[in-house]
């Protein structure tokens, strides 16, 4: 045994027994074992110390060796991080770019994490502290089929999808799908992937889709009503056509299809018609036309045709004929043609000036007695007749005052009438009688405007020629009512001058009446020879004149008062004639018969017109008729003239005896 113990163990007996011969004799041999191992201590130390040292050197050695590692290292962990950082910024923008919003559901740990996009499209339901997905997905219509359809994606471990999901109040739609993903390095994590795609634009696209697709099929479905439709290959083969296509041409579909348009043609267009279309076709334009084809029954129909090439890759496959029937068109217009020519014909072969107009006064139709010069009349279609005066240098004089006239007529809507006179050569002067004659249509719209002139040259020289002579002959005739008249006076004068001679009362009342009868008749003559018209009498004036004459005639002793009732009445001589001598008995008969012993003797005369009705009044103020005595039997010369004056007039006539005489008479105003 080692006596000498170790310097700890030293130190630690002197501090509790001072020396080392005061240890008692046990415990010394255990301070001996003691002893023993702190020296096995010391040399594990000195070993471990060894080992620390090698070690230490190894490590500063491996240190120096990982430190180059570590910097390669760092330069792949900062690229690999450079990477993630764009991939991230990538996927972040895709997000934004595609519209997905991404949740993902930890089963493990139950932890729910979701992209930016997805707080930026469901802001208003997201709560990061407090999120809850079942919540989250009852803020949906479609929440039960959302929870099915994850139901059905952890069950079955696959991937599923639902579309046209939306929000409760909210517009926008979306398209959700979900799938499970596992990490092999960490089999117990089971993350859920829950993908929202905001199909808002393309949900919306589709209806317009289908609302395009819906319109073009009733489009399609309305040209194959109404249209005759073919498609062609691009040598002309038929390779559809409709039933419109069929039903026109009287081909079945399998007779047609195959076939070329030929099987139609009617002979009608010539070869350089059918060389335009093609090369119009050919050249990738579209081609519009009418064409005459033929039924298989050998009959004609007219189609107005659009022919459409189609291409691909710059090269045409295909052509779409869309063609009309318009034979009933084309029929009438050829109808309407041939009345056109036909009235036409007509128009240009009267001798009558005939044009027809349009609003602004421009030519659409004049015929050869218009104008004479085909090359004019070919001029002043569309044109004024300002244009022909500059172009032929004529006055336009005619011109500025026909359209006035013309201006005149469409503002009354009514037709305006004017001679014009036009000088021809040689002195020669022409006159026409001319009308603008507006036409309207049935909803009162202005339509054309007509302007005739008809030559009435010979008709003015024979009005002319007419008037002279009438001239002449009213001058003869006021020469004859002169002569008349005076001869007349003269006979006037030889009855006063018989009255003067002869004392026999009885005899000179009978001249007095021959006399008044005689001048009644000629007092007309002298109306006629006085007035400007030979045929009409100005019948008040000649009451009154005559009245006039009949007095001085009869007693002046006894003046007679006479009251007057006229409007304007012109008679011509058959009907003043036999007036006027009625008026004269009537008058002779009140001197004669009703003014004896009647201290203020009155006639009231009336004559009056009311249309062709024609209404004479007559009265005194005398005894009137004696009782019993029926006039329309009287044997006097006067009432006999009377009655038989009213029958010329073909009047009719009522009597009064009340308050003295009076008579009626009425008849009716004749030129004849």
């Amino acid at each position: 045994m080692n006596n000498e113990f170790h310097r700890l163990l030293k130190r630690q007996i002197k501090e509790c027994f001072g020396e080392r011969k005061n240890i008692p004799a046990p415990f010394d041999k255990f301070l001996n074992f003691i002893n023993e191992s702190y020296k096995s201590y010391d040399n594990d130390l000195e070993h471990l110390e060894h080992i620390l040292k090698v070690s230490s050197q190894e490590l500063f050695k491996a240190n120096k060796e990982l430190k180059f590692i570590n910097k390669d290292n760092e330069k792949v962990i900062e690229q690999k991080t450079n990477s993630l950082r764009k991939t991230a910024f990538i996927l972040e923008n895709a997000e934004k770019i595609t519209g997905l919003s991404t949740i993902s559901f930890n089963f493990s740990n139950k932890s729910v994490e979701f992209s930016s996009e997805f707080t930026n499209t469901f802001y208003e339901y997201v709560n990061k502290e407090k999120f809850d997905l079942q919540l989250f997905f009852e803020n949906f219509n479609n929440s039960d089929q959302i929870n099915s359809v994850i139901e059905d994606c952890v069950r079955l471990q696959q991937k599923q999808k639902v579309s046209d999901i939306t929000l409760i109040n909210d517009s926008r739609f979306f398209e959700l799908e979900c799938d499970i993903l596992k990490d092999d390095q960490q089999p117990e994590e089971v993350i859920l992937i829950i993908v929202f795609k905001d199909i808002t634009e393309q949900h919306s696209f589709e209806r317009e889709r289908e609302k395009l697709l819906y319109s073009l099929n009733n489009y399609s479905d309305a040209i194959n009503f109404a249209a005759i439709v073919s498609i062609t290959d691009e040598k002309g083969v038929i390779l559809s056509a409709n039933q419109a296509f069929c039903d026109i041409s009287q081909y079945a579909q399998n007779e047609l299809i195959g076939a070329t348009h030929k099987l139609l043609n009617s002979e009608f267009h010539d070869a350089h018609f059918f060389k335009e279309m093609w090369g119009t076709i050919a050249s990738g334009k579209i081609w519009k036309g009418i064409f005459r084809n033929k039924k298989k029954d050998g009959t004609f129909y007219w189609v107005d045709s659009t022919i459409v090439p189609f291409q691909e890759n710059g090269n045409i496959f295909q052509y779409i004929s869309i063609r009309f029937d318009i034979t009933e068109k084309i029929m009438s217009s050829q109808k309407i043609q041939k009345q056109k020519q036909f009235y036409e014909n007509i128009l240009n072969s009267i001798p009558v000036d005939i044009s027809v107009f349009n609003k602004n006064h421009e030519y659409l139709f004049v015929n050869p007695s218009g104008i004479e010069s085909q090359e004019e009349r070919d001029y002043i279609i569309g044109k004024t007749e300002f244009d022909y005066c500059l172009k032929y240098n004529k006055d336009s004089t005619l011109a500025d005052y026909r359209h006035q006239l013309f201006t005149e007529a469409l503002e009354k809507k009514d037709f305006v009438e004017f001679v014009s006179t036009i000088e021809k050569e040689n002195n020669h002067t022409e006159h026409l009688l001319q009308r603008f004659f507006p036409v309207f249509d049935s909803g009162g719209q202005f339509n054309s405007m007509i302007g005739y002139g008809i030559d009435i040259t010979d008709k003015i020289e024979q009005s002319k020629a007419i008037e002279d002579s009438l001239k002449e002959k009213e001058t003869l005739l006021s020469e004859v009512h002169h002569r008349v008249k005076n001869n007349l006076a003269l006979v006037v004068g030889l009855i006063e001058m018989q009255i003067f001679r002869n004392e026999d009362e009885n005899f000179i009342g009978q001249l007095n009446e021959i006399l008044r009868r005689i001048s009644a008749i000629a007092l007309i003559h002298e109306k006629l020879y006085k007035s400007n018209s030979f045929s009409m009498i100005e019948m008040p004036t000649y009451i009154k004149e005559f009245v006039g004459i009949t007095s001085r005639l009869n007693d002046k002793s006894n003046p007679v008062t006479v009251n007057y009732e006229f409007n304007e009445v012109y008679l011509t001589t058959k009907q003043a004639m036999p007036l006027a001598l009625a008026v004269n008995e009537l008058i002779t008969n009140s001197y004669k018969y009703a003014f004896k012993e009647n201290p203020r003797p009155t006639l009231n005369i009336s004559l009056k017109k009311d249309g062709d009705d024609i209404t004479l009044k007559f009265s005194d103020n005398g005894k009137g008729v004696p009782a019993g005595v029926d006039i329309t039997k009287s044997k006097s010369l006067g009432f006999k003239l009377i009655f038989i004056f009213i029958r010329q007039l073909k009047g009719t006539y009522t009597i009064s005896n009340e308050n003295g005489f009076s008579m009626c008479v009425k008849f009716k105003y004749s030129e004849n």
